[in-house]
């Protein structure tokens, strides 16, 4: 009788296991064929576009930008030549003012030179005087 209980027991053991073992088959196969919803990915190709067009517009003012440097340089050293400029108008109005300072003192020279002095000989005269004029600074 063991050798029944003994063989019955294996039968239902491996029923057991069998039946165990269609179940995960199935489920797993149920699994596998079931259809899942696919991972959404965002579209970012618009966005890379707008980028590529940006970056595409500041690649073609790069040489603008190198111009308006060039640009800059020169006009950094036209400023400097009108400062160099300003420093040479203040030396000419410098001596034009000398200059003016000079002709000034020439021409009190020159006006007090132009005036005459007369020398009469005689501190009173009649009309049928002689009369001896002596003129001095001519």
């Amino acid at each position: 009788m063991l050798k029944n209980y003994l063989a019955v027991t294996i039968g239902v053991f491996a029923l057991l296991i069998a039946s165990t073992a269609v179940y995960g088959i199935l489920t797993v196969n149920s699994t596998i064929q079931a259809k899942q919803e696919p991972i959404k990915i965002p579209d970012y190709s618009a966005k890379i576009d707008s980028l590529k067009s940006q970056v595409d517009s500041i690649s073609n003012n790069l040489p603008a930008l190198d111009t308006l440097k060039t640009n800059m340089t020169d006009i950094h050293e036209k400023l400097a030549g009108l400062d160099n400029m300003k420093s040479n108008i203040a030396d000419i109005q410098q001596k034009l003012a000398n200059l003016e300072n000079k002709n000034s003192q020439v021409q009190q020279i020159a006006s007090v030179s132009d005036k005459l002095t007369i020398v009469l000989t005689k501190s009173g005269y009649f009309p049928s005087d002689t009369i001896h004029i002596t003129a001095i600074g001519a």
